[in-house]
């Protein structure tokens, strides 16, 4: 699965135009005279996007927008710098060798007898034409891979922090501080939309925005805000699917 990042506005107007001639595609037409436009192509994704990077971040708090703002998205980053800073932490320690190899002798156990399971369970096509294509789709899971892979899971969410100092070399671990205590964090892809909504804006009296992963699922508008209202937090907190309008600065909005 892959996530894409659309742009709608309205169907041969202005807005299409300069967007096909940034390199945009019409992805899909939609209801009411909309198009929603992807960057570059099919085989182009936004994999690893800012945009709707957070929208699971704060789970035991809401959802945006209606119990989350935009103002959570600096929290949601603090968390991350918290564990980080607790995984290198974790690297450093004097017994973090021999813990590093327990958890990854248990984790080899599960995962290995997992992909073991799932060969077998792979179709075995000896032909050169399939006309259905199920008989390339594997079978469905049995009971003992179902079983080790919730213990996998367990084992994983049994301490997170280890699971992850274990698995990222301590530069990576490094790399990902520095780039996420940056004042620049994200804020490069942010001013790029921003940028592009403010040159739509100005051929369109709205526009709007989502993400979905793979296909366009059901699309629900959650709010509405001017160009100067906007801010990294309502791109970085967007749920997949879920769609914001951004209106000119001169236009009310409720």
């Amino acid at each position: 699965m892959c996530q894409f990042n659309f742009i709608i506005v309205q169907h041969s107007g202005a807005g299409a135009d300069y967007l096909e001639s940034l390199g945009y595609y019409c992805f899909r037409s939609l209801q009411y005279g909309y198009d929603a436009y992807s960057w570059g192509r099919a085989e182009f994704c936004n994999c690893g996007s800012m945009v709707g990077s957070y929208s699971c971040k704060l789970k035991e708090k809401g959802k945006y927008p209606n119990q989350l703002h935009d103002c959570d998205y600096k929290q949601a980053v603090q968390e991350d710098i918290a564990f980080f800073e607790n995984a290198k932490e974790r690297q450093m320690e004097k017994n973090f060798a021999i813990e590093a190899e327990q958890y990854q002798k248990e984790f080899e156990k599960y995962s290995q007898r997992l992909n073991e399971l799932f060969r077998e369970r792979m179709p075995k096509c000896e032909k050169f034409i399939v006309y259905d294509r199920s008989e390339l789709e594997p079978a469905p899971p049995g009971e003992e891979e179902i079983i080790l892979r919730k213990k996998l899971d367990e084992l994983v969410q049994k301490d997170f922090v280890l699971s992850y100092a274990v698995q990222a070399p301590p530069e990576i671990v490094m790399q990902m501080l520095t780039e996420i205590k940056s004042s620049n964090y994200n804020m490069h892809e942010f001013r790029y939309y921003r940028r592009i909504f403010s040159r739509l804006l100005k051929l369109e009296p709205c526009i709007y925005f989502t993400h979905v992963w793979s296909e366009l699922g059901e699309l629900n508008l959650v709010n509405t805000l001017t160009l100067d209202q906007l801010r990294i937090g309502d791109l970085a907190l967007l749920a997949q699917d879920d769609v914001i309008k951004i209106c000119r600065n001169n236009i009310a909005v409720s």
